[in-house]
């Protein structure tokens, strides 16, 4: 269920891994790629805010991955599920020892450099990270999708708006508001206002709820306020102002 919704990237599939790993921990509570399977679906809820009902604080999901790195200390994947989770909870140093530590275990993985690219890079490692991103896409033609969000932050960051928006282009998942989101911001500081605005409809389409809740999402994910601000600017000249939340609504 757990890659079957990786591949599918619908709610449906998404639902349904995360029923059967908090049922597969019941039944097998020491396999650790089952605790790092679980921490993996609840922090991807969590930050992404895909089942209300189901959310579980951050804090929770980084006891799972724990559990996951303790059963299965020699697991790339479980190192990096745990830097994730300090990621996505803002625990930047924590995050980054630890997406090192799956590093040094194996550091010429063809399997894990898209990953490591792109924690590195959301953890503001702006020389390491998107380096290395740029080496898995060169050498690898099936990365991970997530690889071209650290490439494409990585360019907004430097305001090379054209290399951003190719790589927003390659991030083609039909399900993730971040497609039409990194696509709406590019074409806006392009200057492309009747696309970006398309891009925002898009992004709407996707997650209704955006206008309310899009300062929290976007700050799920970009931990850093300048660079958050940047993207909410963008966001206003496409035709979406972000800046009436309620302070009460709002994080930083």
């Amino acid at each position: 269920h757990l890659y079957n919704s990786e591949r599918s990237a619908s709610l449906e599939s998404f639902e349904k891994a995360l029923a059967a790993l908090r049922h597969a921990v019941e039944i097998a509570p020491s396999d650790g790629r089952l605790w790092t399977g679980l921490a993996r679906v609840c922090t991807v809820n969590y930050s992404m805010e895909l089942l209300p009902e189901a959310q579980i604080p951050i804090e929770e999901a980084i006891a799972y991955a724990e559990k996951g790195v303790r059963l299965s200390t020699v697991d790339q994947r479980a190192w990096c599920m745990l830097s994730y989770a300090h990621t996505i909870a803002g625990n930047l140093q924590s995050g980054r020892e630890a997406v090192l530590t799956a590093l040094a275990q194996n550091p010429d993985s063809l399997f894990f450099r898209d990953v490591v690219g792109y924690l590195l890079t959301l953890q503001g490692d702006w020389e390491r990270g998107p380096a290395i991103a740029r080496d898995a896409v060169r050498i690898n033609p099936f990365v991970r999708e997530a690889v071209f969000c650290a490439l494409w932050v990585d360019a907004f960051r430097q305001e090379t708006f054209d290399d951003a928006y190719a790589w927003a282009l390659r991030f083609m998942n039909p399900t993730n508001f971040w497609s039409p989101l990194m696509a709406a911001v590019s074409l806006a500081c392009l200057g492309e206002q009747k696309k970006a605005e398309h891009a925002v409809g898009h992004l709407l389409q996707l997650r209704p709820d955006f206008s309310e809740n899009g300062h929290r999402l976007i700050r799920h994910y970009v931990k850093f306020e300048d660079l958050a601000c940047r993207i909410e600017d963008a966001l206003k000249l496409a035709g979406m102002d972000l800046s009436r939340i309620p302070e009460n609504q709002k994080i930083t």
